[in-house]
């Protein structure tokens, strides 16, 4: 909706309709006014700025509110600013209020926003950073890949340009000049598909993240094109430093004079030097670009030597098999370094998709895995002392359950280690709104579920010392640890209390947690209200209607609301995820195809020899598909095992995910590849197998 209610009349939660027994059309009396409620809330993009948002809520003018009367000296009223827009605009109106450095104000993103709901939404930017990334490698692969068949395509060109006196570094130049303008045309047509992907993620995110209509500038064409051309240039550079090795006798018969392989590897630093610096510029994450860029490198020195050792293993089982099968092995084992680059590559490829799909479906099913069966579904907040009976009761009576109340006051952070803190020393927005803002804590006589102590140890039972604990979470951006003092100022009483421990929460139990807890007698004669949660089931929850009526001023939150929402933002957040993850798709498919025709020429020049030989047609196709077919299942078999591997550690080192192997996705995966390679080569070779033997052999 682009406008709130008209004057006189109110918009209101479901659930309010449903504790009021009331219809829309009728009035409802707040205050000093009556308002007709007119809609429905279903979604408000604002909820989730504090746990306690999720009840149920009125969305009024604000001529009515004021009206109203409720908004007196003594009320205890909040203020929020919604701001949306592109997001440079956004950017430079939240650095517009960090400079004033406003007292008491709160800045508040989707990230910040919710413990449960920022870790969501966190990991799924990673991801989609993690998939661009893989891409651009994927991508390098494939140039790399394609380059080596294009050099043995333009040899004998290359050595008639040496017979009429080119230098290496002028035969090297006309082609980086060829391949640079292939690019620069190419590039166009990626950056126009570029826009198009542009404009449908900003419409498929822009309810979640703002990201209004903001387009990408010249500017942002220009960095794709040159991204492009030090990728290509980059990643085919040492193979089209072969050319510069090409000697004029080649014009009679193929010679190559060998360079190390240190020099050729020399090339790959800029491509790879660019792509690091490119991943960590646009995401900040060094230890996802690191992660990704060591778990490549170590999975191609491995598929390498397992290829390379497979190789091995197959020349000794090929001496007692038939005819075709040794024909078809053959073309492997004679080749070693060939065939092991293929397979690497194709398994690079392979891993990289393998590992993406299996942390994609993590992902999705990490948030509602994360709440354990049984989890409190409802919260009674703002209970007071003298409500405590009557609810228990009511809870017994009707629902044969037993609450158990956690008070909860409010106060100010004033002091760290005897120094009055201030914002401006904590750069993260949101450790800036803890001291300015108010701090929610408890007290309690031993760990809370679900809390994990992981430094200093927990009180005494009885104790009277002003100590206290924090959730690890809290103290880290505050630079506090076990030993440091803090000050806790409730009403007009300051306590300076000890940090006796720290704690990690799991904050996805949906059980209550607080950041601070002191020991009980600390705080206990402080203003506070009770918290309680039940667990209900749908067929129970009518019992809430009556609960509501007895106590007016308890609010009942259903967490049903948080899951809605987080179900809501992760269906366009997968969305957009599709959407990167079909570049991804391309990438490995053009790699793919680049690996089975890097020695594609090879192939038909054998497959005519050995027509030529007498070999017939059926036996020869035994043999490719006997090729295809191991090909398949080596890269299949080495990228669900690399993947398996480097799944596990991005979901649990750097995404935070609970890590299940899917071996579903992993077989799938060797039946893909296999079928992949199969068909990609068999395409290739059909029409070889069908042509006369002379045509093939002798073709440049």
């Amino acid at each position: 909706m682009a406008h709130g209610p008209e004057r006189g009349q109110a918009w209101v939660d479901r659930r309010l309709l449903t504790t009021l027994g009331l219809r829309l059309g009728d009035r409802l009396d707040i205050g000093e006014v009556s308002l007709n409620l007119e809609a429905v809330l279903e979604y408000e993009p604002d909820r989730g700025g504090q746990f306690f948002s999720f009840s149920p809520r009125i969305l009024a003018h604000q001529s009515d509110v004021e009206a109203s009367g409720l908004l007196g000296p003594s009320s205890r009223a909040t203020h929020a600013l919604l701001a949306a827009g592109p997001v440079n605009q956004v950017v430079r109106f939240r650095e517009f209020l960090d400079a004033q450095a406003f007292e008491g104000i709160r800045i508040v993103d989707l990230e910040s926003a919710q413990q449960q709901v920022g870790a969501t939404v966190g990991a799924s930017t990673e991801f989609i950073g993690l998939a661009s990334l893989g891409t651009l490698f994927i991508a390098g692969i494939a140039i790399l890949v394609a380059s080596r068949r294009y050099v043995d395509r333009r040899r004998r060109h290359a050595a008639l340009l040496r017979c009429f006196g080119a230098t290496g570094p002028t035969v090297l130049l006309i082609h980086i000049q060829t391949l640079a303008m292939m690019g620069v045309v190419w590039g166009f047509f990626g950056a126009a598909l570029g826009f198009g992907a542009q404009e449908l993620m900003t419409r498929l995110l822009g309810e979640v993240f703002s990201l209004g209509a903001g387009k990408a500038g010249f500017d942002a064409v220009l960095i794709s094109l040159l991204l492009g051309l030090i990728l290509l240039i980059g990643f085919s550079g040492p193979q089209l430093a072969r050319l510069m090795r090409v000697a004029p006798m080649e014009v009679l018969r193929r010679t190559e004079n060998q360079r190390p392989l240190i020099s050729d590897a020399l090339w790959y630093l800029v491509p790879v030097l660019v792509l690091i610096l490119l991943a960590f510029q646009q995401s900040g994450q060094s230890q996802l670009v690191f992660s990704v860029l060591a778990g490549i490198v170590c999975a191609l020195v491995v598929m390498m030597g397992v290829s390379f050792g497979l190789i091995r293993l197959l020349k000794r089982s090929a001496r007692g098999v038939g005819v075709s099968w040794r024909f078809g092995l053959g073309r492997l084992y004679r080749d070693p370094v060939s065939t092991t680059f293929q397979i690497a590559a194709m398994g690079l490829g392979l891993t990289v998709l393998v590992t993406l799909s299996l942390v994609r479906g993590q992902l999705f099913d990490s948030w509602e895995s994360r709440v354990p069966p049984g989890s409190p579904n409802f919260f009674l907040a703002n209970v007071q002392d003298y409500e405590q009976p009557g609810i228990t009761d009511f809870f017994q009576e009707n629902l044969n359950q037993s609450l158990d109340f956690i008070p909860m006051a409010t106060g100010r952070l004033v002091t760290i280690n005897g120094q009055v803190p201030t914002a401006e020393a904590y750069p993260d927005p949101r450790t800036a709104s803890r001291i300015e803002g108010n701090l929610n804590f408890s007290w309690a006589k031993e760990i809370p579920r679900d809390n994990t102590l992981i430094a200093g140890d927990w009180w005494q039972p009885g104790t009277k010392d002003a100590v206290v604990s924090l959730a690890e979470s809290w103290a880290e951006p505050l630079r506090v640890k076990v030993g440091d003092r803090i000050g806790v100022r409730v009403g007009s009483e300051t306590i300076e209390a000890k940090i006796a421990n720290l704690r990690r929460v799991e904050w996805e139990s949906f059980n209550p947690n607080f950041f601070v807890l002191f020991p009980p007698g600390v705080f206990e004669d402080a203003p506070h209200s009770l918290l309680s949660s039940a667990r209900l089931e749908e067929e129970q929850q009518d019992v809430l209607v009556e609960l509501s009526r007895q106590f007016p001023t308890v609010n009942i939150i259903d967490i049903g609301a948080i899951l809605r929402q987080v179900r809501h933002l992760m269906e366009i957040v997968g969305a957009a995820l599709n959407l990167v993850f079909g570049f991804t798709l391309a990438a490995g498919a053009a790699v793919l195809f680049a690996v089975m025709q890097s020695s594609h020429d090879a192939r038909l020049r054998e497959a005519a020899m050995l027509k030529v030989l007498g070999c017939d047609r059926s036996r020869l196709t035994r043999a490719l598909n006997t090729e295809f077919v191991v090909i398949g299942i080596v890269a299949g078999v080495i990228a669900a095992g690399a993947a398996t591997l480097t799944g596990w550690l991005l979901a649990t080192r750097v995404l935070e995910l609970e890590y299940v192997p899917q071996l579903s996705v992993i077989a799938i995966s060797i039946l893909v590849s296999i079928v992949l390679v199969w068909s990609v080569s068999r395409s290739g070779v059909r029409k070889a197998l069908q042509a006369p033997p002379q045509a093939t052999l002798r073709s440049p």
